[in-house]
């Protein structure tokens, strides 16, 4: 099942369920498309606003404040590698390059757009406080973000793919 943002979700029954369809396994992927939009560009009809929202930076803290860790790390991991056939992705295995990320689920924080690092310069959840941090990240076992700081010097590797 594919949802996208057109139409959007706007009411809170459609948010709720969303949840829902998560929880009770209807919805395989939880993802973000990563719409770096400026405000400037969501303004008007359904047909001339861009659609999207900048919420790749906080995501992951965003579905922690929803669903169990186990629920999350299947559905925007686990379930996409597999799903694509993404080689050597999406889990923690022998052979599997190291994407990880260390998670304080004790440390509130509250999210400004200030925090955010694309061009855009803002998020649909400014000003809203999760209780999970992003601490560190690495990407194919190299770490490329640490207590706030990116470092620029850590470059991903393009994925490859199984045949379906």
């Amino acid at each position: 099942m594919c949802i996208r943002d057109s139409p959007s979700v706007k009411t809170e029954a459609d948010r709720r369920a969303l949840v829902d369809a998560v929880r009770e396994g209807l919805i395989d992927i939880i993802a973000t498309d990563h719409a770096p939009h400026r405000p400037a560009d969501k303004q008007g009809s359904l047909f001339k606003a861009a659609s999207g929202a900048p919420m790749v930076e906080f995501s992951l803290i965003a579905a922690l404040s929803l669903f169990t860790p186990e629920v999350v790390a299947e559905r925007m991991a686990a379930a996409p590698a597999r799903l694509f056939a993404i080689d050597r992705r999406g889990s923690i295995a022998p052979d599997n390059y190291a994407d990880l990320v260390l998670v304080d689920p004790h440390s509130p924080h509250t999210v400004k757009d200030s925090d955010v690092t694309s061009l855009c310069g803002w998020t649909p959840v400014d000003g809203r406080t999760f209780s999970h941090r992003v601490v560190k990240t690495w990407v194919n076992g190299n770490l490329c973000f640490d207590q706030g700081v990116i470092i620029d010097d850590k470059r991903g590797k393009a994925l490859s793919f199984s045949s379906i």
